[in-house]
């Protein structure tokens, strides 16, 4: 895993927490099957760009927050 989806990881799980929603919630809302998004959370695979843009809109931040 690559630093960059290792702290897309940790801020996706940050912000996630902060709008109080569980991993099955934001993965729901943003059309992804959970076991994918488990996945990208948990550091264990690389999201694609389109999944971090609809991660990142459920969760109400623009994407670059996730990448900063």
């Amino acid at each position: 895993m690559t630093k960059v989806s290792k702290k897309i990881a940790r801020k996706m799980r940050l912000f996630r927490k902060k709008k109080g929603l569980t991993q099955e919630e934001t993965a729901y809302e943003a059309e992804l099957d959970y076991s994918y998004y488990n996945q990208i959370e948990n550091g264990r695979r690389n999201p694609s760009v389109e999944a971090v843009a609809r991660i990142a809109k459920v969760l109400g931040v623009p994407v670059k927050e996730l990448f900063s």
